[in-house]
């Protein structure tokens, strides 16, 4: 039995570092890619900010899992970590602030009130892991 522990604990661990890894690469690539693409085919002006916001949204969340999986090979400190960690989080805030102000504009009620919720939601999610990051520091 100690052989497994030995065998089955590091696979385990790469499995974790690879699916958040090929998370990180994959949301990076789809945010590149879409907002190319929209910046491309969409001709509605609020609906191409709209969709620009959510993809470089989704290009940020992909750089955090990227950062802090490239971070362990890398070496970073936890101080630049989180000043890393800080600075994508204040974008995403910022993005999520925009994108709940241009969504206000829109005529649909319902169109409307479903992009503020979800806005809102990343907004409330990345404000909840600045609040942890504050409270619970890198050592």
């Amino acid at each position: 039995m100690f052989h497994l522990v030995l065998i089955l604990f590091p696979l385990l661990i790469l499995v974790i570092i690879g699916s958040v890894l090929l998370f990180g690469i994959t949301t990076v690539i789809a945010g590149i890619i879409g907002g190319a693409s929209v910046a491309v085919y969409i001709k509605n002006k609020r609906v191409k900010q709209l969709l620009l916001i959510g993809f470089c949204i989704l290009l940020f969340i992909g750089s955090l899992c990227l950062i802090s999986t490239l971070g362990l090979f890398l070496g970073l400190t936890a101080e630049l970590f989180s000043i890393l960690f800080y600075i994508i989080l204040a974008f995403i805030i910022i993005l999520a602030i925009a994108g709940i102000i241009i969504s206000i504009s829109i005529n649909n009620k319902i169109g409307m009130t479903i992009l503020i919720f979800i806005f809102a939601t990343v907004c409330a999610i990345a404000l909840l892991f600045v609040v942890l990051g504050i409270a619970l520091p890198l050592k």
